[in-house]
């Protein structure tokens, strides 16, 4: 089923564009053959119990659906505000207190989502005001000084109280908590910070073209593991133990990760990537 999904991804979504030399009538084979594949999944998926078997339902939305649902969101906001930085300001501090009363934190006081947790629209809003933000500072040389120290300071005071809220709301990114979203947003807006300083303004880039597919083919790296966990459980490959917990595990998952960023990478030499 895994490789199933990968393969029609890949079927649809191919950039064709990149790839000028096949046929159009080739090209509508794939895509028709990839169509045909996510209807006749979507027919035959059941899921449940043997005694009470369901079909295909809304439950959890996936990552892909939880940063789709953010991205609509602050699609919406963004274009009835437009420009007016106060406005999104004033959004984004309500979604922050969503994030705190989502479940029911205050008692006397109605807890709500927006169809996702508002830890996900928060998150996308942050780099949303951080880009308009930016886009008021960035004609003179003396501004762009005084946007990164903001922004540093903001970082710092989001890492600050996240840790700060942390006896309250335990770090957490599968429940969402608030602390973990304030340090997310903390960590972020530094890393922005630092980023711009090496990147914009030192000119020092070339250390990041050996990462560059993933940015530039993020779907694709997506993606790619949908191909190679359906092999791992042929072979009845499993890692040793002492390879999935602590920091072990912890370099295991960034080795794989670089793995599979080098790899796509080589798929980009050939053209082969998925268009977003």
């Amino acid at each position: 089923m895994a490789n199933s999904y990968g393969g029609r991804i890949f079927f649809i979504w191919v950039d064709y564009n990149r790839l000028p030399n096949l046929h159009k009538g080739l090209i509508w084979g794939f895509q028709i053959t990839g169509w045909v594949i996510l209807i006749y999944l979507a027919w035959i998926y059941r899921s449940g119990t043997t005694e009470y078997i369901e079909w295909m339902r809304p439950r959890w939305w996936g990552i892909l659906g939880l940063i789709g649902w953010a991205y609509l969101l602050n699609s919406l906001v963004y274009l009835l505000v437009h420009k007016r930085f106060g406005h999104v300001l004033v959004v984004f501090l309500f979604l922050l207190f969503m994030n705190v009363q989502e479940n029911g934190f205050f008692e006397f006081l109605p807890s709500f989502r927006f169809v996702i947790s508002a830890s996900n629209h928060v998150l996308v809003m942050a780099g949303m005001l951080c880009t308009m933000f930016y886009l008021r500072f960035k004609k003179e040389e003396l501004q762009i000084n005084r946007f990164l120290g903001l922004i540093g300071l903001a970082g710092g005071f989001f890492a600050f109280y996240g840790f700060l809220i942390r006896p309250a709301f335990p770090i957490s990114k599968i429940l969402a908590t608030p602390s973990w979203t304030s340090i997310c947003i903390g960590i972020s807006l530094l890393f922005y910070a630092l980023l711009f300083i090496v990147v914009e303004m030192k000119g020092n880039y070339r250390w990041a073209y050996p990462i560059r597919a993933a940015g530039t083919s993020t779907l694709t790296c997506y993606i790619m593991p949908y191909f190679i966990y359906p092999g791992i459980v042929l072979f009845g490959f499993q890692w040793p133990g002492i390879l999935t917990d602590g920091f072990l595990g912890i370099v295991k998952s960034l080795l794989f990760s670089l793995a599979i960023i080098l790899f796509v990478g080589m798929l980009e030499k050939t053209n082969l990537r998925l268009k977003v």
